[in-house]
């Protein structure tokens, strides 16, 4: 994939989040957000697949330990009224960038916060590791993997709009085989047309047990990488000043135990 490599994560989140009060004030791509005293509702783009985080159940309505989280931060703690919008995750990201929604839930890479302003808080963190055909040819290779580095050479299978991938896999010397979801690129891995998926794992182990791949797919040790997921507003939105007031709900929810009760029942 001919994409340039992307500055570390880290350290421009530690920047950008050092330079909240300046990046506030810059406008973002896309239109402008209507007054919130006209318009008060603080739209969140979310991905409409991605288990046990998000998902859309069959009435159409968005579920998840994110959703959980932020409508206990933001709706009862701050009092906001919320829309919570699935869409796949690429279309998700251009309705923040483009002033169709207000923020998003994600890892806040060098490419999202061009147009955001992520919490200072994380919503949550999670490991990313690898999973791979339990009998797969390379299963032993890939089981002396103990960092990124060691990836190279591999197959990876991933899926549209990946930050995580984007950030730490492009252009390194090893094979991105795309599909559209995280299904079809588990579906890959069980069928040997890529050696694994590299991503959270969470994420992995739920859809792995829905689709009955439990048999075929295993996950490996070793964690690669921990990544936080952070509340990320749009530059240009009106809601921009509610992260001060998202940052005290969420410590104050890990100081009464209503996050750890959240992280333990919720989806």
């Amino acid at each position: 994939m001919a994409e340039r490599p992307l500055p570390n994560r880290r350290g421009v989140l530690v920047g950008t989040l050092a330079a909240g009060a300046l990046g506030a004030g810059a406008l973002g791509a896309g239109r402008a957000f209507a007054d919130p005293a006209a318009d008060p509702v603080l739209r969140l783009a979310y991905f409409h697949d991605f288990p046990p985080f998000t998902w859309e159940d069959e009435q159409g309505r968005m579920r998840g330990m994110f959703i959980d989280l932020i409508d206990e931060a933001l709706q009862r703690r701050v009092g906001l009224r919320l829309e919570h919008i699935g869409r796949p995750w690429a279309r998700a990201q251009a309705m923040v960038r483009g002033g169709e929604a207000d923020a998003f839930c994600t890892v806040p890479t060098p490419e999202r916060l061009a147009y955001t302003i992520p919490s200072a808080e994380p919503v949550m963190r999670a490991p990313i590791r690898i999973f791979t055909a339990l009998r797969g040819a390379r299963l032993a290779d890939l089981q002396a993997v103990s960092g990124i580095e060691g990836l190279k050479g591999f197959r990876i299978a991933t899926y549209a709009g990946s930050g995580w991938v984007r950030e730490n896999l492009v252009n390194r010397d090893l094979a991105l085989v795309e599909a559209p979801d995280v299904a079809s690129a588990l579906k890959l891995v069980a069928r040997g047309r890529a050696d694994a998926v590299v991503e959270t794992a969470p994420v992995l182990r739920h859809r792995m047990r829905q689709l009955g791949l439990e048999g075929e797919i295993t996950e490996l040790k070793p964690v690669l990488d921990t990544i936080p997921f952070h509340l990320c507003i749009a530059k240009n939105s009106p809601h921009l000043g509610k992260l001060s007031a998202f940052d005290a709900a969420m410590k104050t929810m890990v100081k009464d135990g209503t996050y750890a009760r959240f992280i333990g029942t919720s989806g």
